[in-house]
């Protein structure tokens, strides 16, 4: 196990001789060795943390560590040490000397991994954005490594590389140390595309994908509030999303749609971008909501960090999204300001266990609109109960928990519809602002 790094470079080299593709490989070899040692200089401090008490500064140089070279003496020492008992107990010229050796350790690190992005030249490989990613979370406020992350968005962006822009951008706007005009320089380089709606994001510690739209007039320097939409069965998010984006005018939301499971019957791969595995590990109904409940609350966090948005958010689900938007009210009702069902499903097992709303919650407004001439109004494929049935229960469970605010509408002429315009005005109506 400790032999194991030179053993890979020694390898790298040998396949690289046989293939003929020596450049390649003499440059895999360095980066190896580069990464090799941030591993070994990261362990070794922590190391050095752990001996003096510090452990949670271990712990997380044990994550860098091993995230540059999951191998190597200096790691396994670490590792065994962190298995142990702390014993020490710092003082103030330990905590100076920890601050002192942090600072070298993490400025030398970062260096290193620039070295290694520099050497990107027209590659497409993620892993030099990886390097650039750990770099600026070494040193989030250093200038050099937010400049060669603007060039590589701009690089991005022209190449239309949407896949790789949704992941590595949330990656380094999502940092809770990123400096506010750094950001700010990263989404001006977007803020087109953002504000007509349609970029693509993924969540930083969730698999769930989202579209989202920043209004008109945003600016680092407010709190924006945010309407999550959730589409329904037939899983057309970048319809649901590009219709509410149209009808925002310039009421001042965030507009998120995420890539929800719990919204339809069968998760047919042709309608996500998921992995074909990740669609059949959560086929389950129980499943479906776990992902979606867990991945909103990742996506609200990384808007949060990303583009200013408010804690509490605006939630209207169409059909099958009713699922989400009932189950987020019901359970989370601390994450929302107002709730829209439309046209919805409503599950009953989705409210037991409710969560206990506070006074203030459950004046929370919560608007149901449902069409008159809806096919699915009195039974969903010939089962009962249909739309209006299934509201009917959700707003006795809602009432049975107190809440009080809940304003009903059945629409003439209206379908089996995502109601958008219904859903502006209601937002309208409540005089939903960004702050200070």
């Amino acid at each position: 196990m400790r032999k194991l790094l030179p053993s890979i470079i020694v390898i790298t080299l040998a396949l690289c001789a046989l293939s003929g593709n020596s450049v390649f490989c003499e440059d895999r070899a360095a980066e190896n060795k580069e990464t090799a040692a941030i591993s070994k200089d990261a362990a070794e401090l922590g190391l050095w943390c752990f001996e003096k008490g510090f452990a949670d500064k271990a712990k997380e140089l044990l994550g860098i560590a091993q995230e540059a070279a999951n191998e190597g003496e200096a790691v396994a020492k670490l590792v065994e040490a962190l298995n142990g008992d702390v014993t020490a107990t710092p003082g103030d010229a330990e905590k100076t000397e920890l601050e002192t050796r942090e600072k070298a350790f993490r400025k030398k690190s970062a260096e290193s991994y620039i070295k290694l992005y520099s050497r990107k030249g027209k590659s497409t490989d993620g892993r030099f954005r990886a390097f650039l990613e750990r770099a600026i979370r070494l040193v989030p406020t250093e200038k050099g490594p937010w400049r060669a992350a603007g060039t590589e968005v701009d690089a991005l962006l022209a190449t239309k590389a949407t896949d790789e822009l949704a992941r590595f951008v949330p990656r380094i706007l999502a940092l809770k140390d990123a400096p506010p005009t750094a950001k700010a320089d990263i989404i001006k380089k977007e803020m087109s595309a953002l504000v007509n709606g349609g970029v693509l994001r993924k969540a930083t510690k969730h698999e769930m994908l989202y579209y989202v739209a920043l209004p008109r007039k945003w600016s680092p320097d407010l709190k924006w509030p945010v309407l999550v939409t959730v589409e329904g069965a037939g899983c057309g998010f970048s319809g649901n999303h590009s219709g509410f984006v149209g009808g925002r005018s310039d009421q001042p939301l965030i507009v998120i749609t995420m890539h929800t499971l719990s919204n339809t019957n069968a998760l047919e791969p042709g309608k996500y971008k998921y992995p074909e595995e990740l669609l059949k590990t959560n086929n389950a109904s129980d499943d479906r909501i776990a992902f979606d409940s867990a991945g909103l609350a990742a996506v609200l966090s990384d808007i949060g960090l990303m583009y200013n948005a408010m804690d509490r958010v605006c939630i209207t689900g169409f059909s099958g999204g009713g699922y989400l938007t009932y189950f987020t009210t019901f359970q989370h009702p601390e994450l929302v300001t107002a709730a829209f069902p439309c046209c919805a499903n409503f599950a009953p097992q989705f409210a037991r266990g409710a969560a206990t709303p506070t006074e203030e919650q459950k004046k929370l407004a919560i608007y149901i609109f449902t069409g008159a001439d809806d096919p699915h109004k009195n039974d969903v494929f010939g089962q009962k109960p249909g739309i209006e049935g299934q509201n009917d229960w959700a707003v006795d469970a809602l009432k049975q928990l107190g809440y009080s605010n809940i304003t009903r509408s059945m629409l003439p002429g209206v379908g089996h519809s995502a109601c958008v315009n219904e859903v502006w005005g209601a937002i309208g109506k409540l005089g939903i602002k960004s702050t200070k």
